[in-house]
């Protein structure tokens, strides 16, 4: 059995065809941006402070590069996450490593150990 659902036609996709009254040969979309002027930026600050990147061409360190590092994080989904929110959860682990967290939530301490008694030796046929 068939069954037509027209939830799709109310997510309408946005997307940037224009900037500052200049037309893009092609539509963006605001997430595709975002993640590559945040990639360009990373990629400046880090060659500021570390001149690991000097001696490529300035197109290839901030076009390149970051529409790279761009396709990388909107196609590959971690443990079904985005990479960045993958590693943000992780780091927050490592951090609260000390205290108990069952489902992200606060567990109180146990006081006294549990102890299991398994008896195998009786056959009860």
């Amino acid at each position: 059995m068939k069954l037509n659902s027209y939830e799709k036609v109310w997510k309408v996709e946005k997307k940037i065809y224009s900037l500052a009254n200049v037309h893009l040969p092609f539509p963006i979309k605001p997430v595709e941006m975002g993640y590559f002027l945040a990639t360009a930026l990373i990629l400046f600050i880090l060659d500021k402070i570390t001149p690991l990147l000097f001696f490529l061409p300035a197109l290839l360190k901030y076009v390149v590069m970051p529409y790279g590092i761009m396709k990388f994080l909107l196609k590959k989904k971690l443990d079904g996450k985005p990479p960045q929110k993958y590693f943000i959860d992780y780091f927050r682990y490592l951090l609260d490593r000390k205290s108990d967290l069952e489902f992200y939530r606060q567990t109180e301490q146990q006081s006294e150990e549990i102890k299991i008694h398994w008896d195998c030796t009786s056959r009860n046929f």
